[in-house]
């Protein structure tokens, strides 16, 4: 009965991403980006311990850039254009947030 109902939860979540316009090979593309990058993470991370690691302040100037970037692209009418500088704009801030 469970596997029933989250394979009914999965085609119902599948209508409504795709009926809203949401694109899920562009969602499944970036999703397998994100994979490589974490698989090839882990590879540098195995060789490095904590003690080696080197404190780098994040860059203020690339982190502004972005967002002013994804501002002025929002005043734009390609949504494409829109969304690739948002993405931008993310990475720079997890990046910043995260470092």
């Amino acid at each position: 009965m469970k596997v029933k109902l989250i394979r009914v939860l999965a085609l119902l979540l599948a209508a409504i991403l795709t009926f809203s316009g949401c694109d899920v090979g562009d969602m499944a593309r970036r999703l397998g980006e994100f994979r490589e990058q974490v698989a090839e993470n882990a590879a540098v991370n195995d060789e490095i311990t904590f003690s080696q690691m080197e404190y780098v302040r994040p860059d203020m100037e690339a982190f502004q850039a972005a967002l002013e970037a994804s501002c002025e692209a929002a005043e734009s009418d390609d949504l494409d254009t829109v969304v690739d500088a948002i993405w931008a704009f993310y990475d720079v801030y997890d990046w910043f947030y995260t470092y």
